[in-house]
């Protein structure tokens, strides 16, 4: 339900040439080319300043004047490898960044209405001249298009904006650099003549992207003008430093050192407030500080509070010196802090250091909502459950910002974690597989020279194979979730090419040379001479879902040899799973091809989970990702091992696991679900959101999928003991149903409303449902209810 379902679109003619910004391969690996249209080569339209004073963090501002020959609408299409703010006169169009491949560029396309006469462009951007989770490394460029009834076409103008330093100091090792003015930059220079004011050159062009670039097309995911969120002001004071240091002495020490009750005679250095955002969101704190002297205004980000409860600007497991911060200079009067570069946080301290009097107005988090509101419901209890399901469904929406990222730490686009819950969890919400599909399609672009897709992009690539697996499924998913095969039929080539490179690293034996394959964190991997169960289970999957792939675009399935090797495969992990019955993800995984039986798999389940913390109170906690247990349970793994309990009849085990675990979690004031169950790791992580789709899917009980290539809605309700439910969901092609359930004997009423006609699968047969109300008597079959 996207609402744009087939505008993803990428290179296709020739192949272009990408390794040499790092990124392997060509663009071969697409072959045969996604020909989606409308596509535009702008590498030679690209601009950048002239003599650029040096290759990293480096703010430009850039303007081009225009005159509108009469009152109308002007079409703007923007492309920037990093951060960016695109305005026109006064008003804000876009706000980026809006990450690509460097294959397939995308572009924001915003459109606005304006009268006849002269107006203004301008575009402040940052190079970044790194590599970094969000982004390849790139050279410095801008793209704007512009179109409408102009006069003539407009010619840019750039200059360096000096207010902004280069410190040398990065947010962390997994994203840009710190933001830091030495002058107040309040926009002003939006409004300066290039013709007279000094620092301004006419742009040029780029022209080493036409090695790097492919050709450009529309983002199915257009950026919204951020909407703003009025943060929740919390307790206030002054503070003095206390860490003597340079300037660029290590910020995040200073800040955290910093004395915030001192004795008012000791001279404090100025004052502070902090705010509350209610749940964690990637964004910017804007406002206007108004003094009567200068002085310098630092906001910290930080996504918990540390032991004394105060903001901590230092985000763990970053592989290296974290620093949340931002500092913009302020001069005497009102000076508008907009800062361009976003971060994610719960909460943020202000700290005003000046001379006199200064204090902030019109405190504001602009925030990178890309989801919105959701349009599915779900209530089961009226209570805990409810709640539970709630959280999953903030936690993805949080993470949503121009790409599902996995946690504000990183901010990076990691497969596995689409693959698994974030399809689910936008199909249970929104409808929009769009963040999804764009995701999927990075990484066929991104594949290694084998074929094998990446499982972390589109800026630092890395492979994982077990990510890779993860993706032919995915795929498949999404493509029942949109209700179309229009997505196979884009990535069949890619996918083709992934199965065989996946299949190469694996010997007959089991055996296997894949890249770093994640099954969980705390995942004990086995004696190096033994074969690797749950990793081998995950490709068998694959090639079963790419069996499935195959079929449902019309063709005889995946090939006797490839499944003649998976099925090979299934019979080593069987034994391994026979000779080690207690190996819960092996288990677990392997019920899932046949490999081993539910019933195996369910008593290992219910071992891990009950004796794991935090079901088992005295249980070990996951301490950190270097530490292997298999004595510990964690959210990510529940994506599989939960649904199998509910598939299995066990929904009543599931739901208490859902109450102890998950409420463990809202009783330490998780208002978005933890990383593992322990709260020093990622306070925002949707992965952990598997009750909301499983709740959704399972005991809703309506699930999508396709048969003979066309949408039908599948119904099996697992009630486990729960008297009733009611909820939302997305059918493809028909629109959001409302859905009914409750006890009735020893069956279920069932009750559908959709606004359009919708196809029931039905015992391998289709039966036509008409627009309005449909009800249906479930009667038990196995461990579900079904028509």
């Amino acid at each position: 339900m996207s609402e744009h379902p087939q505008d993803f679109t990428a290179l296709s003619g020739s192949e272009v040439e990408i390794e040499a910004f790092g990124l392997p391969g060509t663009l071969g690996c697409l072959a045969a080319p996604l020909a989606i249209p409308p596509s535009l080569r702008m590498a030679h339209e690209a601009f950048w300043i002239p003599d650029p004073p040096r290759e990293q963090d480096l703010h430009v501002g850039f303007v081009a004047d225009f005159r509108l020959v009469r009152e109308g609408e002007v079409r703007l299409r923007v492309i920037t490898p990093a951060a960016y703010r695109l305005m026109v006169d006064d008003r804000e169009l876009a706000w980026g960044p809006l990450r690509f491949v460097p294959s397939m560029p995308e572009y924001q396309e915003c459109r606005v209405a304006l009268p006849a006469g002269p107006h203004r462009v301008s575009v402040h951007v940052i190079h970044e001249g790194l590599t970094t989770r969000l982004a390849a490394l790139m050279p410095g460029f801008a793209w704007v298009d512009l179109a409408g009834d102009l006069d003539t076409p407009p010619i840019w103008f750039g200059r360096h904006l000096r207010e902004y330093l280069s410190t040398g100091l990065r947010v962390s090792p997994l994203q840009g650099w710190m933001e830091w003015t030495q002058s107040p930059c309040s926009g002003a220079w939006r409004t300066e003549d290039p013709s007279r004011d000094p620092g301004w050159s006419k742009a040029v062009p780029v022209p080493e992207l036409e090695k790097i670039l492919g050709r450009a097309c529309a983002s199915p995911v257009q950026l919204p003008v951020w909407p703003s969120v009025v943060p929740e002001a919390g307790e206030h004071g002054i503070y003095r430093d206390t860490y003597y240091c340079y300037r660029f002495d290590d910020p995040a020490v200073a800040f955290m050192v910093a004395d915030p009750a001192p004795d008012p005679a000791t001279g404090p250095d100025g004052s502070w407030q902090r705010f509350d955002l209610g749940r964690i969101r990637i964004g910017a704190l804007e406002f206007d500080v108004h003094s009567d002297c200068t002085g310098e205004v630092t906001i910290a980000y930080a996504e918990r509070l540390g032991p004394d409860g105060r903001p901590v600007p230092i985000v763990a497991g970053s592989a290296g010196p974290t620093r949340f911060l931002q500092k913009f200079a302020f001069g005497p009067g009102c000076t508008p802090v907009r800062p361009l570069q976003t971060l994610g946080c719960r909460y943020l301290e202000v700290r005003l250091a000046s001379g006199g009097d200064a204090k902030l107005e019109d405190v504001r988090f602009r925030e990178r909502d890309l989801l919105g509101d959701p349009s599915g419901k779900l209530s089961l209890d009226g209570g805990l459950l409810d709640r539970i399901w709630q959280v999953g469904i903030d936690t993805m929406r949080a993470s949503t910002e121009d790409s599902a990222v996995d946690s504000v730490r990183e901010r990076g686009e990691w497969t596995g974690d689409v693959a698994l819950a974030g399809i689910e969890l936008l199909g249970a919400g929104w409808g929009n597989m769009a963040p999804a599909r764009r995701a999927l399609y990075y990484s066929a672009a991104a594949a290694r020279e084998d074929g094998m897709v990446s499982g972390c992009g589109p800026g630092e690539l890395i492979y994982l194979g077990t990510y890779a697996a993860q993706w032919v499924n995915a795929c498949v998913r999404c493509a029942e979730i949109e209700g179309s095969t229009d997505l196979l039929a884009d990535l069949e080539a890619p996918a083709r090419r992934n199965i065989e490179a996946l299949l190469s690293c694996i010997e007959p034996n089991g055996r296997h040379h894949l890249p770093w394959s994640f099954v969980d964190w705390g995942y004990k991997q086995p004696a190096k001479d033994r074969p690797e169960p749950a990793v081998l289970a995950h490709v068998v999957a694959a090639v079963d879902a790419w069996d499935r792939w195959q079929k449902l675009l019309g063709r005889d399935g995946a090939g006797e040899s490839i499944k003649n090797k998976a099925d090979k495969l299934r019979d080593v992990i069987g034994k391994a799973v026979a000779e080690d019955p207690e190996s819960y993800h092996a288990a677990v995984l392997g019920e899932r091809i046949g490999a081993v039986d539910r019933e195996t798999a369910v008593a290992a389940t219910l071992r891990q989970l009950l004796s794991s913390f935090p079901c088992n109170p005295a249980a070990k906690r996951l301490r950190d990702p270097t530490q292997a247990s298999p004595a510990v349970a964690t959210p990510y793994f529940t994506n599989y091992s939960i649904d199998l309990l509910i598939r299995a009849g066990k929904v009543d085990e599931a739901i208490d696991i859902w109450r102890k675990a998950w409420g463990w979690m809202l009783e330490g004031g998780a208002t978005t679900w933890w990383e593992v169950f322990d709260e020093r790791w990622s306070r925002c992580h949707y992965w952990a959101g598997a009750p909301t789709w499983q709740m959704s899917r399972r005991i809703l009980g309506a699930d999508c999928t396709l048969h003979a290539g066309r949408p039908v809605i599948r119904i099996a309700v697992h009630p486990g003991s729960l008297e009733r439910a009611a909820g939302r969901t997305a059918f493809p092609g028909a629109g959001w149903a409302d859905i009914t359930w409750k006890r009735e004997g020893e069956g279920i009423a069932y009750q559908v409303v959709c606004p359009a006609p919708w196809t029931l699968l039905r015992r391998g047969a289709t039966v036509p449902c008409a627009a309005g109300a449909t009800e249906f008597r479930l009667s038990p079959a196995e461990s579900a209810f079904v028509p």
